[in-house]
């Protein structure tokens, strides 16, 4: 049974504090949000995150525990946003769902027995760049991923294994350049060899219960919005519906 929530919030010793939100105010108010929801559902939430990023945010998130990563310790290339996820997913030892920072529970969750539970599987026409052949021959057989802006499971130990093609993958390696398809290669299309090779049942969670201001959503909460739940799930809504 599922009863922690994870956050993985890492500032790149301070370059990056505002998780792609227009101002870090905005983002800020998100994130109380957010944590305050999760804090309704769950009794374990933990914020991982670097120093600079407990400095920032500590003295404004509540009812949160916050484990100081040094990610110094890990040899990756700094646009592998995504690499302190992974870190994240290798130190737990209990069943846990990650959730990003864009993300808050609107509800009491579904499926919380589930091996793995996932935002949801989506399709994809990538990857031939620079990620996808370092990893395992058989990623190339998946059409439909899973999507990992919500995703954990009672099977932690495959997040484990996630981890391993992870630092295989990216560790102590130069790349040219970095594209999103790399990111995307990395977290989802990894995870979901993973999950189909070693034959994991996968549920896909109620999209009634959350929201997740992904990508270009995050440019529709503005300064001048008071930014409080009933305005991020109005917005949410209205986006939804074009």
């Amino acid at each position: 049974m599922i009863n922690k929530v994870c956050y993985t919030y890492w500032t790149n010793g301070g370059e990056k504090y505002n998780c792609g939100f227009k101002k870090f105010d905005i983002f800020l108010s998100f994130f109380k949000i957010s944590v305050e929801q999760s804090l309704e559902y769950f009794s374990d939430v933990v914020i991982y995150t670097d120093q600079e990023g407990y400095d920032k945010i500590s003295g404004d998130i509540t009812g949160a525990t916050f484990e100081i990563i040094d990610y110094s310790s890990y040899s990756f290339d700094s646009r592998f946003w995504n690499f302190p996820k992974f870190v994240t997913y290798n130190m737990q030892n209990e069943p846990f769902i990650h959730i990003d920072c864009d993300v808050i529970f609107l509800s009491q969750p579904n499926d919380l027995e589930a091996q793995i539970l996932t935002e949801k599987e989506r399709g994809t026409a990538i990857l031939k760049r620079h990620v996808y052949p370092l990893l395992p021959p058989t990623v190339k057989k998946h059409v439909d991923i899973v999507c990992s802006g919500l995703i954990g499971g009672n099977n932690y130990q495959i997040f484990k294994d996630h981890y391993d093609i992870a630092e295989a993958a990216l560790t102590g390696r130069e790349f040219d350049s970095v594209a999103f398809n790399d990111l995307v290669a990395i977290e989802e299309i990894a995870l979901t060899h993973l999950i189909h090779d070693q034959n994991v049942e996968f549920k896909e969670l109620d999209s009634s219960v959350f929201v997740h201001f992904q990508g270009g959503l995050k440019d529709t909460l503005v300064e001048e919005d008071v930014i409080n739940l009933n305005t991020i799930v109005n917005k949410y809504m209205i986006i939804k519906d074009r």
